[in-house]
């Protein structure tokens, strides 16, 4: 049976885990290595559980109802919405790698309030106030410095 939209998602999923497992083995120290590899693992069990669950949905033979055909349409619907998590996921692994954790997650958090619907004031606040609880727990609670980005270590 062929799987619906969020198989897919499940299968690139997996996949992804696949490499993080397989960049993740090799490294030197076992304490390094052992929490990405409970979280992929865990994430890759729980991915391959859900494809499982979709490629396990019985469909009913007969003729196709109207209800069958709004259902394919709503699926393949989900898959443009699939596709624009996606698309933030990666933008923000992105905003990390050029600009550092503290200036991607104000950054990610004001733009992603703004393109749903928040208005200015309220995302401003929800940016700054999840930016200020990232940068307080890690780096003045648990004394982790974060990374800074490519941008800002090739310009200081």
């Amino acid at each position: 049976m062929k799987p619906r939209a969020v198989g897919y998602s499940y299968i690139a999923v997996m996949v992804i885990m696949l490499v993080v497992i397989a960049l993740t083995l090799p490294m030197k120290y076992s304490q390094s290595k052992q929490l990405p590899l409970v979280f992929s693992s865990l994430v890759f069990v729980l991915a391959a559980v859900g494809l499982w669950r979709d490629f396990s949905i019985k469909k009913t033979r007969g003729t196709t109802t109207s209800e069958d055909k709004a259902k394919e349409k709503k699926s393949s619907a989900n898959l443009g919405g699939y596709l624009a998590i996606w698309v933030w996921i990666v933008g923000f692994f992105l905003a990390v790698y050029l600009l550092g954790f503290v200036i991607a997650i104000a950054a990610f958090v004001l733009a992603y309030t703004k393109s749903h619907g928040v208005k200015w004031w309220l995302a401003l606040i929800y940016s700054v106030l999840a930016t200020v609880f990232v940068y307080a727990i890690f780096e003045r609670l648990l004394d982790v410095v974060l990374y800074r980005g490519l941008l800002l270590t090739q310009l200081g």
